[in-house]
């Protein structure tokens, strides 16, 4: 009886996720629709006309009008949360000619929709809904169906009923379309700490794509680069290479990426080197399935001393460095290519390796 229950109250937490997703937008929507309906009943007042003025405007001749716009928006809400915990819906009929059964309509849906809880919705997310109630032939897992259709459409309908007011003068704003937001005391909010994110290659792509950054591998140039030099930096304290590759402000706004693409350790006598910096992070997965660390702007210590353990490993990586827009390639040997979008960036970057004394090529 007790491993019954504790499952039950499992459930419930795992399904809530789907509840909180829909059920308070779309109640929070809804009221939103009913003070847009206030807003119509006041305006016709205003200029002494009939209410009917709003309720039939429409945004195009093929569109429908904003009297339908709060039907389907109704529609949408009520018949989602009952296609979701698997029951039979509540019928309306769209006979609605007033403000004052708009109103009804809206009220009568809000009390529908509370009227489910979290329980209601226990493996809805997997739960396949049948589409043809829109014409559509195919059906949706239940959280594809709320993030793909039932959202969108909500929205979609409260946006059109606000441009249409909007096109008619009524005085609405983005405030209005937002509704009460519910929040705590700014003092209360805590800053999450920043932290190293740890990226597969094809996420460590998309970071690069991003930036607008071309990846490069340590045979080739990057398309970025217009203008490019190599040094060896062989004796030199890894940390005053960094300092002389990165400078001040290499990571400035918008952090660094490292793409390691070459490292060995003996697995019989010692362990990843790497590993205790992902762990710190909660990431358990191995260096070869992510590769990529992209750092933020706050945690550029954590990047220069990755960067510093990799050239006395004499392992290969790439550093990109956004905001100074260089790609900087460390290929094992003291071996390094610095490539730079900017002319000004790699004069800088020149500048400081004369000054440390190291030589280099094309400098």
């Amino acid at each position: 009886m007790v491993e019954t229950s504790l499952n039950s109250q499992w459930e419930v937490r795992m399904d809530s996720g789907l509840y909180k997703a829909m059920v308070p937008a779309v109640v929070r929507g809804l009221a939103v629709l009913r003070s847009y309906v206030d807003k119509a009943e006041a305006a016709a007042a205003a200029v002494c006309t009939s209410d009917d003025q709003y309720l039939r405007a429409r945004l195009a001749p093929d569109m429908d009008p904003f009297i339908s716009q709060i039907q389907r928006a109704t529609d949408t809400a009520k018949g989602a949360v009952a296609r979701l915990a698997g029951i039979s819906g509540m019928a309306m009929s769209d006979q609605e000619t007033s403000v004052s059964e708009l109103r009804d309509r809206i009220d009568r849906t809000i009390a529908y929709v509370n009227s489910f809880d979290p329980r209601d919705f226990i493996g809805a997310d997997a739960r396949m809904i049948d589409q043809r109630f829109r014409g559509a032939p195919f059906a949706m897992r239940g959280d594809e169906y709320l993030t793909a259709y039932v959202l969108p459409n909500f929205y979609f309908h409260i946006a059109i009923a606000h441009g249409i007011l909007r096109h008619h003068l009524v005085v609405v704003g983005k405030a209005d379309y937002l509704g009460h937001v519910h929040g705590s005391p700014a003092s209360m909010a805590s800053r999450p700490a920043p932290r190293i994110r740890f990226l597969t290659n094809s996420q460590g792509a998309g970071w690069l794509r991003a930036y607008a950054i071309s990846p490069v591998s340590p045979d080739e140039t990057s398309s970025n680069a217009t203008t490019q030099f190599s040094v060896n930096i062989s004796g030199i304290p890894p940390e005053e290479v960094m300092a002389a590759l990165v400078g001040d402000s290499g990571l400035a706004a918008n952090g660094a990426l490292l793409r390691f693409t070459d490292w060995i350790w003996d697995d019989e006598y010692e362990s990843d080197p790497t590993a205790t910096v992902r762990e710190k992070y909660g990431e358990d997965r191995d260096l070869s399935v992510v590769p990529c660390w992209a750092f933020p702007p706050e945690r550029i210590d954590m990047a220069l001393r990755t960067v510093e353990l990799l050239l006395v490993r004499n392992w290969s990586a790439n550093l990109y460095l956004p905001d100074a827009r260089l790609t900087i390639q460390f290929r094992g040997q003291g071996d390094v290519m610095v490539q730079a979008a900017s002319d000004v960036a790699a004069e800088d970057v020149r500048y400081r390796l004369i000054e440390l004394g190291i030589p280099c090529n094309d400098c």
